[in-house]
């Protein structure tokens, strides 16, 4: 970690790291805090400690997106491993139940083609949902009886790549809050045998790709300040398909006091504003009855 003096301004942005195994998505955000000796720090989307790949980390201004872009599809691939359940639906968990019943490579793409849509699922006991304000993995190494919350998801896409041996590999594009362990679970429950995630790999996260990602130990060799223009993206970028709107002195003015602004209406009905000489200074949505765009993060003011 190379400390901030004082006279040095705060770093700003997008940081997309390539999450090793084993670490929290907390743990990243703990290391990426003492790397940049940065408080400000969040990231877009929990990736379970097992799995790798895509994890956005927001850098100062880079939170005021966080919640927009949390919103966004993520894209995985997936190695479920049939004939074999455990008790977190993945690789850490303990071995609850086998078979050595050989499943047919058709029967496993038709069984995934029924969970395109939107469906009811059920995610695993052992994850960090909250129940009644405890974690629900808490509760269950507790030997609580704990009764998870059915959420409606959407899997946009599963698409296998490989099968072989009782382990098919499949890409999955699927919304915000999808477990993709359920999948593995409930893909073994279609198939009557047990199964589980035997990895998995965040490829791409809202805009975000692993061509984006940066390893750990490759940052590691910065100093963060200094090469921050080449390994940070601009937070912005978080939301491509926002238009953009720019303003002009007197405009600008009444936004950075948090007023209306009148404007074009494009469509979607949220923009990213920017000034004159391009600085970014906000998000704005806008509201048909004034007729004119609304604050939603004013950036750059004191």
């Amino acid at each position: 970690m190379t400390a901030r003096r004082p006279d040095q301004p705060s770093l700003h942005g997008m940081l997309i790291i390539d999450k090793p195994a084993h670490w929290t998505s907390h743990d990243a955000v703990a290391w990426a805090r003492r790397w940049t000796d940065e408080r400000k720090i969040g990231h877009a989307g929990t990736l379970d400690p097992a799995a790798t790949g895509v994890l956005a980390l927001a850098v100062g201004d880079g939170t005021r997106v966080l919640e927009y872009l949390a919103d966004a599809d993520k894209e995985y691939r997936a190695e479920i491993t049939l004939g074999v359940a455990t008790d977190s639906c993945d690789i850490e968990g303990t071995v609850v139940a086998t078979s050595d019943r050989e499943i047919a490579e058709q029967q496993v793409r038709n069984a995934l083609r029924e969970f395109v849509g939107e469906i009811d699922q059920v995610p695993p006991v052992l994850s960090a949902i909250r129940i009644d304000g405890r974690r629900a993995y808490d509760r269950a190494r507790r030997g609580e009886n704990v009764v998870m919350p059915v959420r409606r998801v959407t899997i946009r896409s599963i698409t296998p790549v490989t099968y072989a041996d009782n382990v098919v590999i499949a890409d999955m594009v699927c919304s915000k809050g999808t477990y993709v362990r359920s999948v593995a679970r409930d893909l073994g429950e279609r198939l009557d045998v047990p199964a589980y995630l035997s990895n998995l790999v965040r490829i791409r996260s809202g805009p975000y790709s692993l061509a984006d990602a940066w390893p750990i130990q490759e940052l590691e060799t910065f100093d963060p300040r200094a090469a921050w223009p080449e390994i940070a993206l601009h937070p912005d970028t978080a939301l491509p398909d926002w238009p953009a709107l720019v303003l002009d002195a007197g405009h600008e003015r009444n936004w950075r006091f948090g007023r209306p602004v009148s404007g074009p209406r494009p469509s979607p009905g949220r923009a990213r504003l920017y000034n004159k000489i391009g600085e970014w200074i906000g998000l704005a949505e806008y509201n048909p009855i004034e007729g004119a765009w609304r604050p939603l993060r004013v950036i750059g003011t004191q």
